[in-house]
């Protein structure tokens, strides 16, 4: 066990910071804040000039919009294009009728082919002529 005289001062401990370290210490933080709300301050000014771009900007796009608005023109349906698009059709299938007619009497002609959009075809080129004359006749 250990004596303790209780009547003796205590003596102080020189383990901890210096009052000069403390006082740098205290000056390093200052620093900091400053700096820091300067750097606040700089980023709080940027953002409002972007900003205030942005509303320059969108009130420009608004301005463009309504003056794109106004000179609008809405298209309008030709009212002869439904009797156009049924002609073109008969005269299609007459085409197709005579064309299947002639395929049918003729027996090295080509066979018609549906494709995927509902026209039919003949099929795809490169099929061999049978002489000179016969593709002579096919160009003109």
């Amino acid at each position: 066990m250990q004596n303790v005289n209780l009547f003796q001062q205590e003596q102080r401990r020189h383990g901890g910071p210096k009052p000069r370290q403390m006082a740098l210490g205290l000056a390093l933080l200052l620093i900091g804040i400053v700096l820091h709300g300067g750097w606040s301050v700089w980023q709080w000014h940027a953002a409002g000039q972007a900003a205030e771009r942005a509303q320059q900007l969108a009130e420009a796009e608004q301005a463009r919009l309504a003056q794109f608005k106004a000179s609008y023109r809405e298209p309008v349906l030709d009212p002869q294009l439904p009797k156009q698009l049924a002609e073109r059709e008969a005269q299609n299938g007459q085409l197709l009728q005579l064309a299947e007619y002639l395929a049918s009497s003729m027996p090295s002609a080509p066979k018609l082919r549906a494709d995927p959009h509902g026209a039919r075809r003949p099929p795809p080129a490169g099929r061999p002529v049978a002489d000179k004359d016969t593709a002579a006749r096919r160009r003109s």
